[in-house]
C-alpha cells in the first residue's frame, strides 16, 4: 500500500517589497564553463530583466536577450531549439517554454523574448534555458527567492542566489491550489487538488481532486475517506464504471475543521478493485 502526505500550510503573507540590494537585471554570464574538466563554451549568453519583483500569486514577466557566443553548436541555417525548465511546485507558467531561434547564428546575433510565471511558494526557485544538444553545464540558469511572507530575498544567477529553508504555499482569499510533487511506482493516479474556501474552524470547505488514471481499473475504483479533527459533510461515491489509463476523474469532499488545536487531516484511499494497489491522498 502506497501512502502520500500532502501538507496544507496555513501562512499569512505580506505584499512583496523590493530589497535595496536586489537587482531585477541579471547578466554577465561566463562565456565558458568548466566543472571537473567538463563543459566548454556556452552557445549563447544573455541578460534577463524582471519587469517587476516577484509577488505571491501575481503574474511576473521576465524579458531576455540572448546573444550567440559560439558557432560550434550551429549549422548555417538551422533553428536552435531552446527549452525553459522549471519546477512546477514553485511556479505556474503562463507562457511558452520552448523557443525557436532561426539561423544563421553569427557571433553577436541576438534573440529577444520573455517568459511569464506566477509564484506559488516561498523558497528558492530556478529557471534553466538549455539549447537542444548543448548540455546542461553550458545552460543559462537564473533564480529568485521569496520568504514565507512573500518578500523578495534575492534574484540573480542561480549559483549565487541565497536560499530560504521554509517552503510555504501561498494562497489567496478564495482558494488553495496544490500540485503533486512526484509519482511513485504503485500509484493509481496523478493529481492536483483545490480547497475552496480556505479552511476555517466551523466553516464548510470543498476539496476538489482532479485525478488522471495511470493504469486501467476495468471494475472501477473503491473510495474510502478517513478524517482527523475534521467533520465530513459529503463524500464521493464509489466509482463503479470502468476507468482506463488517461481518464480524468473529479472527486469532491465537503469538510468542516473542528475546533481542535492539532493537525487536521483528510485521508483518501483509492483502490483498484481488480488489483491490490492503493493510492492515498492526505490533505
Amino acid at each position: 500500500m502506497k501512502f502520500l502526505t500532502i501538507i496544507v500550510p496555513i501562512v499569512l503573507f505580506l505584499s512583496a517589497v523590493s530589497h535595496p540590494q536586489v537587482n531585477r537585471t541579471i547578466g554577465d554570464f561566463e562565456k565558458e564553463v568548466s566543472v571537473a574538466g567538463l563543459g566548454g563554451p556556452r552557445p549563447f549568453v544573455g541578460t534577463f530583466e524582471f519587469e517587476t519583483f516577484p509577488k505571491p500569486l501575481t503574474p511576473t514577466r521576465v524579458y531576455f536577450t540572448f546573444e550567440v557566443n559560439d558557432k560550434m553548436y550551429s549549422k548555417p541555417d538551422d533553428v536552435w531549439v531552446i527549452r525553459l525548465n522549471y519546477h512546477p511546485k514553485g511556479v505556474r507558467m503562463l507562457s511558452d517554454t520552448v523557443y525557436y531561434w532561426p539561423g544563421p547564428h553569427e557571433l553577436g546575433n541576438q534573440y529577444n523574448g520573455y517568459f511569464e510565471f506566477v509564484p506559488l511558494c516561498s523558497g528558492k526557485w530556478d529557471f534553466t534555458f538549455c539549447q537542444d544538444g548543448a548540455g546542461w553545464l553550458v545552460a543559462l540558469k537564473i533564480a529568485y527567492t521569496l520568504d514565507q511572507d512573500g518578500n523578495v530575498i534575492d534574484i540573480g544567477k542561480e549559483p549565487h542566489v541565497r536560499g530560504y529553508n521554509i517552503v510555504s504555499t501561498f494562497f489567496n482569499e478564495d482558494s488553495i491550489y496544490f500540485t503533486q510533487r512526484g509519482i511513485g511506482p504503485r500509484e493509481l493516479f496523478k493529481y492536483n487538488f483545490v480547497v475552496k474556501p480556505l479552511f476555517r474552524i466551523g466553516d464548510t470547505s470543498t476539496i476538489t481532486y482532479y485525478l488522471t488514471a495511470l493504469e486501467d481499473a476495468p471494475d472501477g475504483v473503491d473510495i474510502k475517506v478517513n478524517a482527523d479533527n475534521m467533520q465530513i459533510i459529503s463524500l464521493p461515491e464509489r466509482i463503479s464504471k470502468s476507468v482506463f489509463t488517461g481518464d480524468t476523474l473529479i472527486l469532491n469532499i465537503k469538510v468542516v475543521p473542528r475546533s481542535i488545536r492539532d493537525e487536521h487531516l483528510i485521508i483518501v484511499n483509492l483502490k483498484n478493485l481488480e488489483k491490490d494497489t492503493r493510492d492515498n491522498k492526505h490533505s
